[in-house]
């Protein structure tokens, strides 16, 4: 609070505010790696609001090549999701996509999955990538819930919006997300591009 801070000026008050929402919001959401034993039922949660009900969903706990259907790039999705950075914020960011934008969600997720296996991406995977270029934005560095650098501009116009809606960060995930979508369709993506497109996307956004 900048109440607490009364010595700053308006614009470092601004600042400040700024910084500690950040910060309070990578502590929360990007501070921790992925468990089986937390996030199990997240990951549940997920499969039952992305694929139709009468496809069998895979057991519990254990790995299936159904989750490719999602877009995890093995049969275990705690593979991918341990490995990344942004694993835990990337199920929680996919869980809110599908909720609060559940045809668009559909719509993505369907496309991701071309008929021409060379114009598919991975959907899961893309939003962790999402999800870490977000990150970066706001200023979260390379090490896991600790503060860094990032373009200043970028970084001050999100962090500022934090500050007055808590869904931001999960707001902005679902633009970037439909934006991937479209400038894939429109540049014809192949997996090859996908670095490509995600920078165009950044571009778009900041």
């Amino acid at each position: 609070s900048t109440s607490c801070v009364p010595w700053l000026s308006p614009g470092k008050k601004e600042k400040h505010a700024q910084r500690v929402v950040v910060e309070g919001f990578v502590s929360r959401h990007a501070s921790e790696a992925f468990s089986r034993s937390k996030h199990e039922d997240d990951l549940q949660r997920l499969w039952n609001v992305s694929v139709d009900p009468q496809q069998e969903a895979p057991p519990r706990g254990e790995p299936s090549p159904s989750w490719k259907l999602l877009g995890f790039q093995g049969d275990d999705p705690a593979s991918d999701l341990s490995r990344s950075r942004s694993g835990v914020l990337a199920l929680n960011c996919m869980l809110y996509f599908a909720n609060s934008c559940p045809s668009q969600y559909a719509e993505v997720l369907n496309r991701s999955r071309d008929e021409d296996i060379s114009k598919t991406y991975p959907f899961a995977c893309a939003a962790m990538h999402l999800a870490d270029m977000l990150l970066k934005v706001i200023g979260a560095s390379e090490v896991r819930g600790k503060p860094g650098q990032s373009d200043s501009q970028a970084r001050r116009k999100m962090s500022s919006m934090m500050v007055v809606n808590k869904t931001t960060f999960f707001d902005i995930f679902c633009i970037s997300f439909i934006l991937l979508d479209i400038e894939w369709q429109k540049q014809g993506g192949t997996y090859f591009q996908f670095n490509t497109i995600l920078e165009s996307v950044k571009v778009k956004l900041i």
